[in-house]
């Protein structure tokens, strides 16, 4: 086993996920602290940051790409990528159709994953008063890397370093 780099619950508080260096993902019963299953594998690269969709169903897991799991079969449904260092932020919307990730390389990537899209979402634009930036293929570049981030239903809270952008989807 390696570092561990981020844990995350289930929405239902059963399952705990861990991802470490040494490029696995662990999942946990939480009433019993057994590991379930064997291991995921994240990739050629460590895993570094994991989201998960509200209703469970699918897992992000990202080091220098993004694979999507889903949690039922356990199998690896996509992967995402263009990040040219490994994976920061990352966060689903809440009816998981979007997902942001962010990292050092100062780009935000807005991925469209409903199960029809192979495709990073189209265009968004910076809530900011000092400004509006129309972001093309689903990317923006940041003055400062990405260190955080959460999605609401129509917005995405972004913190690149120490002032937060909102991005509206709508």
């Amino acid at each position: 086993t390696g570092r561990v780099n981020d844990v995350l619950f289930s929405p239902d508080g059963a399952t705990l996920y861990t991802c470490a260096e040494d490029k696995r993902v662990m999942t946990w019963d939480v009433g019993t602290g057994a590991a379930t299953g064997k291991p995921l594998k994240a990739g050629k690269s460590a895993a570094h940051r994991m989201a998960v969709t509200a209703d469970g169903d699918v897992l992000a897991v990202a080091g220098l790409q993004i694979k999507l799991w889903d949690t039922s079969s356990r199998k690896s449904s996509r992967r995402l990528s263009g990040h040219a260092l490994p994976v920061t932020c990352i966060a689903f919307s809440p009816d998981g159709q979007l997902l942001v990730s962010g990292c050092g390389d100062r780009f935000l990537s807005i991925w469209d994953t409903s199960p029809e899209s192979e495709s990073t979402a189209a265009l968004l634009r910076s809530a900011s008063k000092r400004e509006t930036t129309s972001l093309a293929a689903g990317r923006a570049r940041a003055r400062y890397a990405m260190h955080c981030s959460a999605m609401a239903a129509s917005a995405v809270t972004v913190s690149a370093g120490h002032a937060p952008a909102v991005l509206s989807t709508n």
